[in-house]
C-alpha cells in the first residue's frame, strides 16, 4: 500500500514516438501529467497500480500528396 509505483518514462516517450510517427507526426510529448488508480486489492490494501501518462503527438502531422 506503501510502495510508489515506478514509470519507465523513456519507454514511455518511444513508445507513443513510435506511435505518433505512424499517424504522420515527428514526436510525442508527456502531456498533463500521470493518473495512479489501484487495480488490485489484497489483504485490505492495494496489490497493483495502474499508472496512466498521456502523450501528445509533436511536429505537426504530414499530409500525404493526393
Amino acid at each position: 500500500m506503501f510502495e510508489k509505483p515506478v514509470i519507465d518514462q523513456q519507454q514511455g516517450t518511444l513508445t507513443a514516438t513510435q506511435r505518433c510517427k505512424s499517424w504522420g507526426y515527428t514526436g510525442a510529448e508527456a502531456f498533463g501529467g500521470q493518473t495512479k488508480v489501484w487495480s488490485a486489492y489484497s489483504g485490505g490494501g492495494c496489490a497493483t497500480w495502474q499508472v496512466t501518462v498521456e502523450y501528445q503527438c509533436t511536429g505537426g502531422a504530414k499530409v500525404a500528396a493526393q
